[in-house]
């Protein structure tokens, strides 16, 4: 393990405008999930940032969110570091009781 990441957010509804700047045109996710692919990406950015020292945007990373089995996936479109452009970043995601912790 290189590095953790940990985010933590209420279970709120994103507004419409952070959405489509949170969201990649690829990143498909259901009506509610877009907090959890905001929270997910901040929790890398809190992984990768001591590794790389870069900014990160949000496009930077897709997530594929499986709150169902409290799961995410996640792909790096450029390296961070000694991560590989390409590298699949695998973690928990939980919502429950009115938070979004990945």
């Amino acid at each position: 393990m290189q590095a953790v990441g940990i985010d933590i957010e209420p279970d709120l509804p994103l507004p419409d405008d952070v959405i489509t700047t949170v969201l990649r045109p690829d990143e498909r996710v259901a009506k509610g999930e877009e907090r959890a692919v905001f929270c997910v990406k901040e929790a890398i950015y809190k992984a990768l940032y001591p590794l790389s020292g870069e900014i990160w945007d949000f496009a930077d990373v897709r997530v594929q969110p499986d709150p169902a089995c409290n799961r995410f996936s996640a792909v790096l479109s450029r390296a961070a570091g000694p991560v590989p452009a390409g590298a699949v970043l695998d973690g928990h995601l939980v919502i429950e009781d009115g938070l979004c912790l990945a």
